[in-house]
């Protein structure tokens, strides 16, 4: 691979003894990575999955200790080395009561920087806080849901709020838990029962790992600086699990480790971290598509569905499409149509699935966009823009109580329409022939924000609105916010960009307005286009912390 990356696993040293030699030139300098990413690495990246196959897997040390408590294993084959396992304090009269399935894990340079651990079973909830409290960890870092695939991954060992969990050693609180749409932080009091002592813990939990598959690079590498930049009193290792505590276990302590040291360093060799780690823990990092560097930007490629013949004339203009892996299902067929609608999912600050951002119906799509609104339970429509074509006889949403009848689906004003700070607000009934209940939305409209600019005309509208989305949201759960303007970018992207800055530096007290973009345009790289709409984020935010002084003085 052009004299990058090479790794020598023969004449390896003894477990724990050895050390990456920083003068060397082995692995790849971090301007080669960057470059190599931007080419799609696709020569290198077949190289890359080549050299991981030949990494020693399995069992490579003995783990005599594991096998004898067998009943404490989440897995039959997956037991902790001896020379690395974490070992307990002893329970009185308890044979065994010092066994964990855990192992320290060395970063680059220093000895027992981690430790990686199975998903604690019902019967090793005591067992795992036990753990935590001889580390004196502050941080337990968790990447697997309770359940994915119908089976059971790991058990609950931290109670709801309100309701005090108790283990045999520890009584558990939950103080607050915060819901993020990759993750959720939570922060936990460890009270021991004899001695009365406590300790502060934070819980960080990544909920988007699918799978059998590999997450988005940039919402993991977003979750690792969470993590990393919480501060805790408390020095003690921080503890990574998943369900087994090999995979996604050693694909985040490799991320944090060679971010570390790339960092230092200007250089990372990431066959030769993962060798390290596998002396300490079996089979770290599962697969080579753990080691998936590709960008998260895609190719035609991924824009098959709007490429059909059939679906070509749905789309208001070819230069914005729907990408497959992010665009909107239609589930329940429109009159003389199919799935397909020209739009994509994105997430707010709070939620995977928080905003549908789409064009205005044409003509032929009209009964399209409100059967999306009804699929998704969507009772929130935001509309940027004058939605009426003049050109066109295209009227999709009514006005002065009169229906609208599109196929086997009519739309009808609930009420007056009323006006405030520019924005217009409304209700509407979605009803379909042969479905016994109909759907109710909310739509607000920003008429003066149109195509031709690029920001909204007005600062005080625009908090307004977004005050108004916010509000709704908290009243409708999860549901996500139809977000539409007349080719499902131009406006579309701005408004979530400013919606999801607002909500974090709201939430968080802290704000990155490059990452919320970054996001953002994973999903629609047509968002964001002009520097005026960077800036006037900026500038809303700006007015928005004003807002908020006023109102707390």
């Amino acid at each position: 691979m052009n004299g990058h990356t090479l790794i020598n696993l023969q004449n390896e040293s003894t477990p724990g003894t050895d050390k990456i030699n920083n003068e060397r030139q082995n692995g790849f300098s971090v301007a080669m990575l960057k470059k190599m990413t931007a080419n799609n690495m696709e020569d290198e990246e077949k190289e890359l999955i080549s050299e991981f196959k030949t990494l020693q897997n399995g069992a490579c040390h003995p783990h005599t200790i594991g096998e004898k408590n067998k009943s404490k294993n989440r897995y039959k084959t997956i037991y902790p080395y001896d020379h690395s396992r974490v070992v307990l304090d002893p329970l009185p009269g308890a044979i065994g009561s010092d066994y964990i399935n855990a192992n320290y894990i060395d970063n680059v340079e220093d000895r027992k920087v981690y430790v990686a651990a199975q998903g604690p079973l019902p019967t090793t909830n005591d067992d795992f806080w036990r753990m935590i409290w001889k580390l004196n960890s502050g941080k337990i870092v968790m990447l697997t849901n309770l359940v994915e695939n119908r089976k059971v991954k790991c058990d609950k060992y931290w109670p709801d709020e309100e309701e005090p969990m108790t283990t045999q050693t520890f009584n558990i609180t939950l103080n607050r838990e915060r819901f993020y749409a990759s993750y959720v932080i939570r922060d936990i009091t460890v009270t021991d029962h004899k001695s009365k002592d406590k300790k502060e813990i934070q819980q960080f939990h990544f909920t988007a790992w699918p799978d059998h598959g590999t997450p988005n690079s940039l919402e993991l590498v977003l979750f690792q600086r969470r993590v990393k930049l919480h501060k805790t009193a408390l020095p003690g290792q921080m503890v990574i699990h998943c369900s087994a505590g090999i995979g996604r276990t050693g694909t985040f302590i490799a991320l944090d480790a060679l971010l570390e040291f790339g960092k230092k360093h200007d250089r990372i060799d990431v066959h030769l971290f993962i060798n390290k780690m596998r002396k300490d823990r079996m089979s770290m990092v599962q697969t080579e598509l753990m080691l998936d560097f590709k960008p998260d930007y895609k190719l035609e490629q991924d824009f098959c569905a709007s490429l059909l013949p059939e679906n070509e004339t749905k789309n208001r203009t070819m230069r914005i499409l729907a990408a497959d892996k992010f665009r909107a299902f239609l589930t329940t067929d429109a009159s003389s149509s199919n799935e397909y609608i020209n739009a994509i999912i994105t997430q707010s600050y709070i939620s995977r699935q928080g905003y549908i951002v789409t064009q205005f119906p044409l003509p032929e799509t009209r009964a399209d966009f409100w059967t999306l609104v009804m699929n998704y339970q969507c009772d929130t429509v935001v509309i940027l823009g004058e939605e009426i074509d003049p050109a066109q006889d295209s009227q999709w949403m009514p006005v002065n109580k009169e229906d609208l009848n599109f196929g086997d689906i009519t739309v009808k004003q609930n009420g007056t329409q009323t006006e405030f700070k520019g924005v217009d607000v409304s209700d509407v009934s979605i009803t379909r022939k042969h479905e016994p209940t109909d759907h109710t939305s909310r739509i607000f409209r920003m008429k003066d924000w149109t195509m031709e600019r690029q920001v909204p005309p007005s600062k005080q509208s625009i908090l307004h609105l977004l005050e108004q989305v916010e509000s709704r949201r908290r009243s409708s759960g999860s549901k996500p916010v139809v977000v539409t303007c007349k080719d499902g970018s131009t406006q579309c992207g701005l408004f979530c960009l400013m919606a999801n800055a607002r909500d974090q530096l709201k939430i968080d007290e802290e704000v990155d307005v490059l990452q919320a973009a970054r996001q953002l345009l994973i999903r629609r790289p047509e968002f964001l286009a002009s520097f005026d709409q960077y800036q006037f984020c900026y500038t809303i935010l700006n007015d928005y912390l004003e807002t908020m002084d006023c109102y707390v003085n």
